[in-house]
């Protein structure tokens, strides 16, 4: 899947480096001993879910991980300002690019292969 951001075309990449940010973005967060600690676990279930409710930080999150082997990756400036002006110009083309966003990923490989044993 490629997308254009403040006029350069990137390449959306769903493997081990993918799910690897993803898990670090959306992973389970817990408390010791006055601290927070990120697990690096079950963050794809809670990516599913931001995308399933079209939460646009979730997109912007997904964005980013997915553009995270790119040698020149977006900014997070630029990439929210791609999300939300697609969310407001356009809701149903908003919609629809980020049900094809999380149908992508659901089609790669591995991340369908874990899906599928984590249901």
């Amino acid at each position: 899947m490629e997308i254009k951001i403040a006029n350069k075309n990137y390449t959306l990449y769903f493997g081990w480096d993918f799910l690897d940010r993803i898990n670090t973005l959306f992973g389970i967060k817990i408390e010791e001993g006055g601290q927070e600690i990120n697990t690096r676990t079950g963050g794809l279930a809670f990516m599913h879910s931001g995308l399933e409710s079209n939460d646009p930080t979730a997109v912007a999150k997904v964005i980013q991980a997915a553009t995270n082997t790119e040698k020149q990756q977006p900014s997070t400036v630029n990439v929210r300002k791609f999300v939300e002006e697609k969310l407001i110009n356009d809701p149903k083309g908003y919609k629809e690019f980020v049900k094809e966003l999380n149908d992508t990923i659901k089609k790669e490989p591995m991340l369908k292969a874990l899906t599928a044993l984590n249901d």
